[in-house]
C-alpha cells in the first residue's frame, strides 16, 4: 500500500439509530451492536456500488441511469489494484445488469482519453493519439 491508498471501510448503524455512538452504546445491547456493526463494516468500493443509485438518486432500470452511474463511479474503479478492480467491476455489472466487459470498455476509454487519445468505436481500433490540432495523429499499438 502506497502512501496515497486509504483502505476505507463502512459501518451502518443498526436501524433506529441514527448516528450517535453514544444513544447505540447506551441502549441494552448496544455494546454488542455497536461490535457487530464494526465487524460487518464493508469496504468502501462495495458499499459505493451497493448506494450509488442512493446517493446519486439514479433510475438504474433505465440506460441513462446505468450510465451515469458507472460515470459516478469510474475514478474509484480506476484506482482500485486489478484484483479489487476485478472484484468490483463484478459487482457493479451485477448491480446494473449489465455486462463487465462493457464496464470495463468505460474504464478502458476514459484512460484513453485521459492519456490524450481519440477514442474510437471498438471497430476502429487502434487508439490513435489527438492531436493539438484537432488531426488524427499516429496509430497506437492495441
Amino acid at each position: 500500500m502506497t502512501s496515497k491508498e486509504i483502505r476505507l471501510k463502512v459501518a451502518e448503524y443498526p436501524d433506529g439509530f441514527d448516528g450517535d455512538v453514544a444513544d447505540l452504546l447506551n441502549t441494552p445491547g448496544g455494546p454488542e451492536a455497536f461490535g457487530a456493526m464494526i465487524r460487518n463494516a464493508r469496504p468502501g468500493p462495495s458499499w459505493m456500488i451497493e448506494h450509488v443509485d442512493d446517493v446519486g438518486g439514479l433510475d438504474l432500470s433505465t440506460v441513462e441511469g446505468k450510465v451515469a452511474a458507472t460515470e459516478d463511479l469510474v475514478d474509484m474503479l480506476l484506482h482500485q489494484p486489478p484484483i479489487a478492480r476485478e472484484k468490483y467491476v463484478a459487482e457493479l455489472a451485477e448491480k446494473l445488469g449489465c455486462s463487465q466487459a462493457a464496464i470495463k470498455e468505460t474504464l478502458d476509454e476514459t484512460l484513453a482519453l485521459r492519456r490524450g487519445y481519440y477514442v474510437q468505436h471498438p471497430q476502429e481500433r487502434p487508439w490513435r493519439r489527438a492531436d493539438p490540432n484537432g488531426e488524427i495523429g499516429m496509430d497506437i499499438p492495441s
